[in-house]
């Protein structure tokens, strides 16, 4: 039995329930931790989908052999994890992939890096048919500016949607380019074209089509979370509305959408104490206006950040979360609570659960009642990515 934090309840305006963390022990929901990338070297930012078959696809990136190079793993239904592959082929570093998954079991992977030793950063896309191999990366952006931090999501009619920053040669921007099943990807367009720093985009699209897009921005006020949304099929981006609008910094933002197409937003905030995090949290529904942000963590004493959202078939909020307890000595663990729709948040379970530090933890649901978690760990001596199943 592992120690356990557990979670009151706060009712705040328009029957949102806020997190206060409690003590309590038991982890008995966790069923195996496995280290999946059993690297010498560091692995880190790790990217997880279950395809329809209940399997699971695995993508991080690794300081192997000597620089940054994307890896990926797979595990069928029931069976084991394979042998780590290496998908990057240049011969300077890879990082920061993202990977979506399509109604076809089709997978999507993007990521970061330079061409060649000493070139600008590029956003690279490679893709992976149901049963089938790794296709060659191709280069999406190839401008003379720097192209970093890619996210790219499939729609429910398999047109892929692509996200990423690239340098104006002022400040970084939010650039968007599409591919519809079986075309060609659209010429890049800017998205927020102004003098701020626009970082960490995140993109969703919801069931009508409607794609959802919020980001970090830095100006001459710190970092805030700003939004902004397209309805289909080609419509125009609405203007960008500032959501977190604080005093403190906020960054790395996380969406999902439920099947009422409510937007569920998330994001780090240390407007309560300046550099102690806290989870920050609002929704949208349909047409509607964003809801007051509750902060999650608005009564505990640590450092609680980097959160991951998804959200299943009977709207249940599945979230984790880095989490830093007070006191000397303390390290950074993974947390996983849910809230299942109209109902209370569950308890937060401790995912990881060692020393030395465990950070940067995504999800995915699986076949079943199955819910993975995956995350950056060192207890195994390096950074290793480590996969725990739960029983939902």
């Amino acid at each position: 039995m592992g120690a356990l934090n557990l979670f009151t309840r706060i009712a705040f305006p328009g029957g949102l329930i806020g997190l206060v963390l409690v003590m309590g022990s038991c982890k008995s929901a966790v069923e195996g931790v496995v280290n999946v990338s059993q690297s010498a070297r560091e692995s880190l930012g790790a990217r997880l989908v279950a395809d329809s078959q209940g399997g699971l696809h695995l993508v991080w990136y690794d300081l192997t052999p000597g620089h940054y190079n994307i890896f990926y793993a797979a595990k069928p239904w029931g069976g084991e994890w394979s042998q780590p592959v290496r998908l990057s082929r240049t011969e300077s570093y890879s990082r920061e992939p993202c990977l979506a998954i399509d109604s076809q079991d089709t997978l999507h992977l993007v990521w970061h890096g330079p061409p060649a030793p000493r070139e600008k950063e590029d956003i690279f896309y490679a893709t992976k048919p149901s049963g089938g191999d790794w296709s060659e990366p191709v280069n999406l952006t190839q401008t003379d500016r720097h192209s970093q931090r890619a996210c790219i999501i499939a729609d429910r009619e398999d047109n892929l949607h692509l996200v990423y920053s690239e340098w104006t040669g002022i400040s970084m921007d939010i650039h968007y380019t599409f591919k519809p099943k079986g075309g060609d990807w659209s010429e890049p367009i800017n998205l927020t074209f102004d003098d701020d720093e626009s970082q960490d985009a995140a993109l969703v699209a919801d069931g009508a089509g409607n794609l959802h897009l919020a980001w970090s921005s830095k100006g001459e006020t710190p970092w805030e979370i700003l939004y902004m949304s397209r309805p289909p099929p080609h419509g125009q981006w609405s203007k960008p509305i500032n959501i977190s609008n604080n005093e403190g910094k906020s960054r790395s933002p996380r969406l999902a959408v439920d099947s009422r197409n409510n937007v569920h937003l998330l994001w780090h905030d240390d407007s309560l104490w300046q550099g102690v995090w806290d989870i920050m949290y609002t929704f949208k529904p349909p047409g509607g206006d964003w809801a007051p942000v509750v902060n999650l963590h608005q009564d505990i004493i640590g450092s609680a950040g980097y959160p991951w959202l998804v959200i299943d078939d009977e709207d249940t909020l599945h979230l984790a979360w880095n989490y830093l307890p007070p006191g000397p000595d303390q390290t950074y663990d993974i947390l996983y609570a849910t809230k299942p729709q109209g109902g209370d948040w569950s308890r937060a379970i401790n995912i990881s659960h060692n020393k030395p530090e465990s950070g940067d933890p995504v999800i995915a649901l699986g076949r079943g009642d199955k819910v993975y978690i995956a995350w950056s760990d060192q207890s195994p001596g390096d950074w290793d990515i480590l996969v725990a199943s739960l029983r939902g």
